[in-house]
């Protein structure tokens, strides 16, 4: 073979290893387009079930931490975090994390803002709901972000907003 044919064979090669890259890159464009396609959910959307649609993985992951629903007290494991908490909801009731499937469920029945309840003392904030109630969004937006948490000092005035 002579170097004329060794190159059109190489210039082939390569011709055709560059269609199938940009072939693939092609493929993938069209994949990653159907990945970043925007959901249709609508605005302050807070059913998960709705999201998981969209995000199903998340949702499964999710729905997974359903399984851990052993209430485990901490309090009870280690009663020198009561002296340690002192002052603070904590020393009150504290519990193992089971997972975002109860996170409302456990924030609600927790005994860390249930008392005092009286415009002096309390209740005490329960800042938690932010990052746990899928409806904040809404609660934010309804009241402004300002106006949202309660102000934690005792007796000011501000009203609660959940």
């Amino acid at each position: 073979m002579n170097k004329s044919t060794i190159v059109i064979i190489v210039s082939v090669v390569a011709t055709v290893l560059m269609l199938m890259l940009l072939g693939s890159i092609m493929s993938n464009k069209a994949d990653q387009a159907m990945i970043n396609k925007v959901p249709e959910i609508k605005e302050l959307e807070p059913r998960s079930s709705e999201w998981g649609k969209y995000f199903p993985r998340q949702y499964d992951s999710y729905m997974a931490t359903k399984e851990s629903d052993e209430i485990k007290d901490i309090l009870k494991k280690d009663p020198n975090l009561v002296v340690l908490w002192a002052g603070y909801g904590f020393s009150k009731d504290y519990n193992e994390p089971r997972g975002h499937f109860y996170m409302l469920e456990d924030n609600i029945n927790t005994l860390r803002t249930g008392a005092p309840v009286d415009k002096k003392t309390g209740p005490m904030p329960t800042a938690c709901w932010t990052c746990k109630s899928p409806d904040v969004p809404r609660l934010m937006e309804e009241k402004g972000e300002l106006d949202f948490l309660p102000c934690p000092c005792p007796g000011c005035g501000r009203e609660r907003a959940l």
